[in-house]
């Protein structure tokens, strides 16, 4: 689990304003792309990502004595990079669309930390193959599929 507000601090000073991130996929399998870190000025800061944070973790440990489980919580320093790209991929498990089968398809992840309350924008969209006649004209298929699908909600959805 991770503190936002431990982890707005160290947006803030790595002197983040913006996260991009690009997603593609077709045959039953999908990625993100790229993940581009920005700046006040609009400048990839990628390399320039510093710090760690840390992440509540829970863990079940099996106690031989009185043959239970029980909850454990460590805490874990993670590179601030990391933790980026983590909730970029959860982000990407809210798109609503399947972007990922057959023909497959795409979009785009914009969080912007200007906001006081970081906002997520998720821009996606699927492709199918349309068939044609002879003459060029489309066949009706209930499988052609072309939507597109854009959300927004709060960072703190994420965490």
């Amino acid at each position: 689990m991770l503190n936002i507000k431990l982890f707005m601090n160290a947006i803030h000073q790595n002197g983040i304003s913006r996260i991009h991130a690009h997603f593609s996929g077709g045959g039953d399998s999908g990625a993100i792309e790229s993940v581009d870190i920005y700046d006040k000025n609009d400048n990839i800061i990628n390399e320039k990502i510093k710090g760690t944070v840390k992440i509540k973790k829970n863990k079940s440990i099996f106690d031989p004595k009185t043959e239970t489980w029980r909850n454990v919580y460590t805490y874990e320093l993670v590179q601030l990079y990391e933790v980026i790209e983590g909730l970029v991929e959860k982000a990407l498990d809210k798109v609503e669309i399947d972007w990922y089968n057959n023909e497959g398809g795409g979009g785009d992840i914009d969080i912007d930390f200007k906001e006081k309350n970081p906002i997520v924008q998720i821009y996606s969209c699927r492709f199918a193959e349309t068939q044609r006649d002879e003459d060029g004209e489309p066949i009706e298929n209930d499988n052609d599929i072309d939507e597109e699908d854009n959300q927004e909600f709060e960072l703190a959805d994420l965490l």
